[in-house]
């Protein structure tokens, strides 16, 4: 029984854990669409790397409108 309740305590914490992850990577993209809709294209990129390095596949839409509001390409 012991085992049992410590298997289910892993296995809750990774559960837990995945999903703050999750809520981190979205959190990068929504403050990098504020960024970019303020016109601060630098900090928008920095968040939109930050997301994609979590593995956040940021819409290619966004990416299209970002590059062409900041001229740049990445």
């Amino acid at each position: 029984m012991k085992k049992l309740m410590i298997a289910i305590t892993v296995i809750f914490l990774l559960v837990v854990a995945w999903i703050a992850f999750r809520y981190v990577w979205i959190s990068y993209y929504n403050r990098g669409s504020n960024y970019m809709t303020k016109g601060e294209y630098d900090q928008a990129w920095e968040d939109v790397h930050k997301a994609q390095s979590m593995e956040f596949q940021v819409p290619p839409d966004f990416l299209k409108a970002l590059r062409e509001a900041s001229g740049r390409e990445n």
